[in-house]
This record gives C-alpha cells, sequence and structure tokens, in this order.
C-alpha cells in the first residue's frame, strides 16, 4: 500500500486534533521514538552553531 504525501496530508486535514494527537502517539509507539525529544534537540544544534560564528568572529 502506498499513499502520496497529497493523500496523506487530505486524511490528515479531515482528523480532529485529538485524532492526530493519538495518532502521533502511536507512531511514536511504534518507531520508538518521542517528537518532543527532537524539539528539544533544535535548540541545542542552533546553540552550537553561533558557538562557531562567535569562534569564527574571534579569528579575524
Amino acid at each position: 500500500m502506498s499513499v502520496s504525501k497529497e493523500e496523506l496530508v487530505e486524511a490528515l486535514s479531515s482528523m480532529s486534533i485529538i485524532e492526530v494527537t493519538e495518532l502521533v502517539s502511536e507512531l511514536e509507539e511504534k518507531w520508538g521514538v518521542s517528537a518532543a525529544s527532537a524539539v528539544a534537540i533544535a535548540p541545542a544544534a542552533a546553540g552550537d552553531a553561533g558557538a562557531v560564528e562567535e569562534e569564527k568572529m574571534n579569528l579575524m
């Protein structure tokens, strides 16, 4: 079974927020991941980029 991105977006658009939240929870459980941890990593990565930029400035 293959579903296009457009079909997936259409299906998700017809779902309630509660249904989407339940779906996310089921996918997290099935795949052994957490969307919350991905959000926590993003600011840390941005902070590292700032440190690299600061280091570049100090070399000039």
